[in-house]
């Protein structure tokens, strides 16, 4: 947060402060440092962190309801 604070329009830091963030689960923050990094940067690099970071808020969000995989199913 305090290189981000000395040079706010460095997508490098925001991508950086976005893995922190999301390592740490806090997935809010991470997406909000990710969608700032692709604005200044729109890299495909940028914009797949977006998608896992979506895919990671909302795998941990069913683990924590409670929500299991159904099995195989019939046959």
């Amino acid at each position: 947060e305090r290189l981000f604070r000395q040079d706010p329009l460095n997508a490098f830091c925001l991508e950086k402060l976005s893995e922190i963030y999301g390592e740490t689960g806090e997935y809010g923050k991470a997406l909000a440092a990710a969608y700032e990094a692709a604005k200044l940067d729109p890299s495909m690099k940028n914009k797949s962190r977006i998608e896992d970071l979506k895919k990671e808020a909302h795998e941990k969000k069913r683990q924590k309801d409670g929500w299991k995989p159904r099995g195989p199913g019939p046959g």
